[in-house]
C-alpha cells in the first residue's frame, strides 16, 4: 500500500547527504572485485546514450585502477561522434578514460 504522507525531508538527496563520489567509488570497487575474482580479460561497452556512457566511465575507471586502462573499450554505434546532446566536458572525459574510444 502506498503511503501518502511521506516526509521527503528525511530523504538523503533532499538533505544533501548524497555523496556522488562515494557512490562512484563503491561501484568502481565492486567492479574491480568482480573483474579480479573472475579473471575478466577486458570490458567492451556499446555506447548509445547517457546510461551506457556512465557505465563505461565506471568500467574504464575500474580498469585504470587495476593498471589495465586499455582493456576497457567503448564503441559508439550512434549516427555520429560526438553523441548529440553531450557537452565537450563529457566527451573529453570519455576520451581521457579511453583513448581507444571508437
Amino acid at each position: 500500500m502506498l503511503q501518502e504522507n511521506i516526509d521527503i525531508s528525511s530523504l538523503s538527496a533532499v538533505n544533501n547527504d548524497f555523496n556522488a563520489k562515494k557512490v562512484f567509488d563503491a561501484h568502481v570497487s565492486w567492479l574491480k572485485d568482480f573483474i579480479q575474482e573472475r579473471n575478466v580479460p577486458g570490458l567492451l561497452v556499446g555506447l548509445s546514450g547517457t546510461d551506457s556512457i556512465l557505465s563505461f566511465i565506471l568500467c574504464a575507471e575500474a580498469m585504470k585502477q587495476l593498471g589495465r586502462p586499455e582493456h576497457a573499450v567503448g564503441i559508439h554505434y550512434g549516427a555520429a561522434f560526438p553523441p548529440e546532446g553531450k557537452t565537450q566536458k563529457q566527451i573529453d572525459r570519455i576520451l581521457e578514460l579511453n583513448p581507444n574510444y571508437r
